[in-house]
């Protein structure tokens, strides 16, 4: 569940921010480095893409880890009824999604 919508947000752009600076990377800049489309070869994407697996399995471990602590302390689900019910409207006495009209199915 992604509510926030976090995967599309950070993941998908910082993941393309990250390798695309292999593509475009320029010897102009500071780091002295050209990227593919520049001459610089592949060496820099794979550098690129090589840290992205990194930070990926880094950010896996310890929000693995969070998430074990949080659920083994204060719980990290809701009861069966409260979900059935809609968190939304138990919680927060409101429904964030008002549907009822939009599927009425026929013409």
């Amino acid at each position: 569940d992604d509510s926030l919508d976090v995967v599309g947000v950070h993941l998908v752009s910082g993941l393309a921010g990250s390798l695309l600076v292999g593509v475009f990377a320029s010897s102009a800049a500071p780091a002295g480095v050209d990227g593919l489309l520049y001459g610089g070869g592949a060496d820099q994407l794979i550098k690129q893409a090589i840290a992205c697996v990194a930070v990926i399995g880094y950010c896996f471990i310890v929000t693995f880890l969070l998430g074990k602590i949080l659920d083994k302390t204060i719980g990290i689900r809701v009861k069966r009824e409260e979900e059935i019910a809609g968190v939304d409207l138990v919680y927060h006495a409101e429904s964030a999604y008002e549907l009822g009209g939009v599927f009425k199915g026929g013409r």
